[in-house]
């Protein structure tokens, strides 16, 4: 993960949590949606849904 930048890191962990770093966004899951991760194009608020991402990806985000 860089120091500097604007990168978002999404992991889902062995206890199917998702784990987002850094933490300061609005995160809002929703599995009815039909991708990962959608970002909102006015704010740093991201829709994710859980049941599309697996154990041990690791999806870097960048803003």
């Amino acid at each position: 993960m860089p120091i500097y930048g604007n990168v978002v890191q999404i992991i889902k962990n062995s206890n199917g949590e998702i784990e987002i770093t850094p933490n300061i966004y609005k995160i809002i899951f929703d599995f009815e949606q039909k991708n990962k991760i959608l970002r909102s194009e006015t704010e740093n608020k991201f829709f994710i849904n859980p049941s599309l991402i697996k154990f041990g990806d690791t999806i870097y985000l960048h803003l």
